[in-house]
């Protein structure tokens, strides 16, 4: 295994580095151009850079983390392929690449990109739930250029900070996905946590985003206790027109 010094740096340009089992950045790796290709785990560590520049291609062949202030650089004209990527999202305008397992953000948390990004075949999107609040207590993916789908979405509930797993209410609706230059293709298959006996998971893709939210499982059932009469009646009419 490597590991970088502080200060030092590591630069290449149609480069290939084998590390096996891992590397360890406490400085920073830099590809400036061609066709570059990373063998064996990266860590970016804290405060630590990565940056892809130029007009360079580098594919991460196995599991890359991001840590909390970890800086991932991949800007305009590079290109990054990542087979296996956690932590907080890389900086940049560039062009991203996810074959493999993408977990955002620090469970939970945002994970924001200013380019592209494409979830290939292979990508399973791991979006975890301990709450409400997007990007604090959810996983929110959201990229400021295009977002194409595909492979799996994996919707998860976790701990929400009293030791109880989280449990969705009838109505709560959370954006896990959004890209400012719209969202394209669709995800191969969608596996979704279990709710409660009168309640189930409706996943719609927007132009710009995709959104699960918690809606009674009879349809009609607009409150949620299990029969579609007189009180249901009343709460669609005090909501038509709103989500």
């Amino acid at each position: 295994s490597l590991t970088t010094g502080e200060s030092s740096a590591i630069t290449g340009e149609n480069a290939t580095l084998r590390v096996r089992p891992g590397f360890t950045n406490e400085g920073s790796l830099a590809f400036s151009s061609g066709v570059n290709r990373v063998f064996g785990d990266v860590v970016n560590g804290n405060n630590e850079r990565v940056i892809v520049s130029g007009d360079a291609l580098v594919t991460f062949f196995d599991d890359y983390a991001n840590s909390f202030s970890g800086i991932t650089q991949v800007s305009a004209n590079a290109t990054a392929v990542f087979f296996g990527f956690s932590g907080n999202a890389p900086a940049g305008t560039g062009t991203i690449f996810q074959e493999a397992d993408l977990r955002p953000g620090q469970s939970p948390g945002a994970f924001t990109f200013g380019g592209d990004m494409h979830l290939g075949g292979g990508a399973r999107t791991e979006i975890e739930i301990a709450g409400t609040t997007a990007g604090e207590e959810f996983d929110i993916v959201s990229i400021d250029g295009q977002l194409s789908l595909g492979g799996m979405l994996d919707v998860v509930l976790i701990d929400d900070g009293t030791g109880s797993t989280f449990s969705p209410g009838l109505g709560d609706t959370f954006e896990i996905l959004s890209a400012g230059a719209g969202i394209s293709g669709a995800f191969a298959s969608i596996s979704l946590p279990g709710l409660g006996s009168l309640l189930e998971w409706n996943v719609l893709q927007n132009a710009e985003s995709v959104v699960a939210a918690v809606v009674a499982a009879l349809e009609g059932d607009y409150n949620g206790d299990g029969t579609v009469d007189a009180s249901d009646y009343k709460v669609w009419r005090d909501t038509l027109g709103s989500t």
